[in-house]
């Protein structure tokens, strides 16, 4: 009988990261949740994953910063 592979595991500040994110974890993200609008919110958790995933890089800062 064959063996079954498992998929490899996430490393572990992947998945923290992750919770982190996803679930509002920290009492000051959901504070400051409650600051802006939930579009916003949701360009702020994009530009993060970005960031997270990608490396300074990745990001456009100048955009970001509306300086275009």
């Amino acid at each position: 009988m064959a063996l079954k592979l498992r998929p490899p595991l996430p490393k572990a500040r992947a998945l923290a990261d992750a919770e982190i994110l996803e679930r509002g974890r920290w009492s000051q993200l959901q504070s400051n949740e409650s600051l802006h609008s939930e579009a916003e919110n949701i360009a702020a958790r994009a530009r993060c994953r970005q960031l997270l995933t990608g490396g300074v890089g990745a990001v456009d800062w100048l955009e970001l910063y509306e300086q275009k």
